[in-house]
């Protein structure tokens, strides 16, 4: 990972699931894999004109979470992994033309939903 510009993805918000969250909440058919509210979930608005490639690492490795379309917003889900022993994640985007920009560290913890923004040039 290159150092460019450091703090240009802003954290918009990190939540956890609503406390009182619950199976009786949930329609019968449902599962906690399509339970987006135990799903770790980063919400990235990408106010670039060009498309940005997200990333999420931590002390034990660094993973792809997507990519986001050009003024567009996407959910992208943080692997179970990534949040199951450091809670302390470095979001990244790498836009196709343009230096790579970073959160910084964010301490993330499963089934948190963050909001990054990447702001236009």
């Amino acid at each position: 990972m290159s150092t460019a510009m450091q703090l240009l993805i802003v954290p918009l918000l990190a939540i956890g699931a609503p406390n009182g969250a619950s199976a009786a909440h949930r329609p019968a058919d449902s599962t906690a894999a399509r339970d987006s509210s135990r799903m770790t979930l980063v919400e990235v608005q990408n106010d670039q004109r060009t498309p940005v490639t997200v990333f999420a690492q931590n002390a034990f490795g660094e993973v792809k979470l997507g990519v986001v379309s050009p003024d567009d917003i996407a959910s992208l889900r943080v692997p179970e992994w990534l949040v199951s022993f450091d809670s302390d994640i470095d979001f990244f985007v790498q836009p196709k033309h343009g230096l790579e920009q970073e959160s910084g560290t964010i301490n993330v913890r499963r089934g948190d939903h963050v909001g990054l923004i990447v702001p236009a040039k």
